[in-house]
């Protein structure tokens, strides 16, 4: 198989293609580093608000929210658009991880976490489904191929940055780690 028919590397940052890129992988940053920032410093959040009980639901309400939103995605795609579903989902998220960072209890870690699922959800699948949108399908594998790259990176630097930031400075920094990104996210978008 040729480089012409199975796309190049340097297409996805070509001036056509660039933001775009940019866009869906900081789509799957703001996923990728919430999962391993998060996991992190949440036994530091738990112990700090007598959470125990709470732990295993901290994770399971996220995935619940998550996947909820993600099925209406198409839905909400076709009814308001990409872009704006893009710009609320986004901001949905910024919200939970406000609400889980500055919360005083677990219940509302709980609430926060499930608001940052809901946006997170419809954030990927929204994200997702634009790919052959943008794209012709000789980049799509380019494209998976960075968005991995983007999930190696979270997987080893978000535990590390995470560890450092909650011992240092608090595990409420550390949720409060993706909302650059998803500042830049919206930019783009």
């Amino acid at each position: 198989m040729n480089s012409a028919s199975s796309g190049r590397w340097s297409e996805l940052v070509a001036p056509a293609y660039l933001a775009a890129s940019l866009t869906l992988m900081l789509a799957a940053a703001i996923f990728a580093f919430n999962a391993f920032l998060v996991s992190t410093a949440m036994p530091t959040a738990v112990g700090e608000l007598h959470g125990e009980a709470y732990l295993s639901w901290t994770l399971t309400v996220y995935i619940v929210a998550s996947i909820t939103a993600g099925a209406s995605a198409p839905l909400l795609k076709a009814r308001f658009g990409a872009r704006r579903c893009l710009f609320v989902a986004s901001g949905v998220f910024a919200i939970g991880t406000l609400a889980a960072a500055l919360s005083p209890s677990m219940e509302l870690v709980l609430v926060g976490r499930a608001v940052q699922g809901a946006g997170e959800g419809l954030v990927a699948a929204v994200a997702f489904a634009l790919i052959p949108q943008l794209f012709p399908s000789r980049m799509v594998a380019k494209l998976f191929g960075a968005e991995a790259i983007v999930w190696a990176a979270a997987a080893f630097g978000g535990p590390v940055l995470a560890g450092v930031i909650t011992e240092f400075v608090s595990w409420r920094a550390a949720f409060l780690v993706n909302l650059p990104i998803v500042a830049i996210f919206l930019v783009l978008v």
